[in-house]
């Protein structure tokens, strides 16, 4: 948005009588007039088009630029509205991309990585860690909430990305941006240089690999949530047993109490941070499996104990059972 401001400034200055004639006079005491006034039209005619597309582009931000603000809003997070957000977002860009003759595949690639990159730092700073999974921050209730409504949030994104990484094209409405048949035809005698094709292919090859890895780190970001999400819920289940698991199965409770200990912030690693970055997805994988695996042993004891595990324990939450099993 500022660019567009500071390319309009640029051309107005370029354009005033007095730049004019000192540019004149400059090219006459050089005795090269000529070439200093068609270097300065070609230089014109770039910083035109460059304003021009500049101008376009801001236009079409300021429609998304309040769902850019709320997309990093902890108030949206906190009313639930975050992927509401999320969705219209991408909707938007989505209508961009469709009629924008400048917004090409690369460009809009690379915004949507950007919103990509915002939303894993939001569920960064939001989402319960791995070994926090017994005593979560703000409670297990809120933290349930939160890695559910981040899953929501990424699957939006997954399922509103626009771009094909199969075509240049991208969308079935998307204008086309490659030269008319009357252009082709006309430049067909004409070879391209090979740098300017190693140059286009490698721009192709960009925003296609952009493309697929947004969609890669947000399916990643999707499952952890999930399989967050899954863990507080299997430790919730655990956790309101624990006065029946005292009667039924001593030996269990200690378990349970063991995993508790060791799941509320004393074991170092798996911070949120580190779950949702795709470069350690293999750690990340490996992190989760052997917590799930805990956890499972631990619920098949407390069923065949007889004690007996709530189904749903979000009521449980609700009413502030956390607390009294805590006390």
């Amino acid at each position: 948005l500022a660019a567009s401001e500071r390319l309009a400034r640029c051309a107005s200055f370029c354009e005033h009588r007095a730049v004019r004639a000192a540019l004149t006079a400059a090219g006459a005491e050089a005795d090269c007039e000529e070439e200093v006034a068609t270097n300065w039209e070609s230089a014109m005619r770039e910083l035109k088009r460059v304003q021009k597309e500049s101008a376009w582009n801001s236009s079409y931000l300021r429609v998304v630029e309040a769902p850019l603000r709320n997309l990093e809003s902890d108030a949206m997070l906190e009313a639930g509205s975050l992927p509401s957000v999320v969705k219209g977002l991408m909707r938007s860009l989505q209508k961009i991309f469709c009629t924008s003759a400048y917004f090409r595949e690369e460009r809009m690639a690379q915004l949507l990585r950007r919103v990509l990159k915002t939303m894993v730092s939001k569920a960064s700073c939001s989402l319960a860690g791995a070994y926090h999974i017994a005593r979560p921050p703000g409670g297990l209730g809120s933290a349930m909430r939160t890695a559910e409504q981040l899953h929501d949030c990424f699957q939006e994104f997954v399922d509103n990305h626009f771009i094909s990484q199969a075509s240049g094209g991208g969308s079935p409405s998307r204008p086309s941006t490659t030269p008319s048949a009357k252009g082709a035809a006309s430049s067909a005698g004409s070879s391209t240089p090979r740098s300017a094709r190693r140059r286009d292919a490698g721009e192709l090859g960009w925003w296609r690999a952009a493309a697929r890895v947004s969609v890669e780190h947000a399916e990643h970001c999707q499952l952890v949530c999930v399989r967050i999400a899954c863990l507080l819920e299997q430790w919730a289940r655990l956790s309101e047993a624990r006065d029946r698991l005292r009667s039924a199965d001593p030996a269990l409770l200690r378990d349970v109490e063991s995993f508790a200990e060791l799941h509320s912030g004393v074991k170092p690693g798996g911070e949120p941070a580190e779950l949702l970055d795709l470069k350690h997805r293999i750690r990340t994988v490996s992190t989760l499996q052997r917590i799930e695996e805990v956890l499972s042993g631990l619920l098949v004891r407390a069923e065949a104990s007889g004690a007996g595990l709530l189904a749903d324990p979000s009521a449980w939450l609700a009413a502030g059972g956390e607390e009294s099993s805590s006390t």
